[in-house]
């Protein structure tokens, strides 16, 4: 669980960063995923230490983390919208805040029902499972496609 508790924090500053270069044209937004950088390290830290503990799954950092990346997608994906989208089809990052907006979303509502439907309904949790399981791996195809657009997009570009 400690390798956990590094990955979900080295997953968020990499995902921030690159959500911070695409939206960071704003000093507003940018200071605020600066901010909200700090924030979720320091959620981490306080969730390993004090919360959670470093033994056990860090929810509230995951939670937090997952909660963030569903609004940076949002945010990106409302600004590609008000533009021309045809225009972004190829985009790498286009494709990654989709990708980033079906994972985060999904790992969040399952892992908040999971001890509900663990404790109350064990026949729909092996369901819900199965789906997340299935909208897990949409979502690294769509992350693949988001890596396989870079050659298109620096030709059309």
């Amino acid at each position: 669980m400690p390798g956990l508790h590094l990955f979900s924090i080295t997953q968020f500053l990499v995902l921030s960063v690159v959500y911070y270069r695409y939206l960071g044209d704003n000093r507003i937004w940018a200071r605020l995923i600066g901010a909200n950088a700090v924030i979720a390290l320091v959620i981490a830290v306080a969730d390993a230490c004090w919360i959670d503990g470093i033994m056990r799954s860090n929810t509230v950092s995951r939670s937090y983390d997952a909660v963030s990346m569903v609004v940076y997608s949002l945010i990106y994906l409302y600004r590609v919208f008000q533009d021309d989208t045809r225009q972004h089809r190829h985009h790498p990052v286009f494709w990654f805040a989709i990708a980033g907006l079906l994972y985060f979303a999904n790992n969040l509502l399952y892992f908040m029902l999971r001890e509900h439907l663990l404790a109350y309904e064990r026949s729909v949790e092996t369901i819900s499972f199965c789906v997340y399981l299935a909208l897990n791996i949409v979502a690294h195809c769509l992350y693949a496609h988001s890596f396989s657009c870079f050659g298109r997009w620096k030709t059309e570009s």
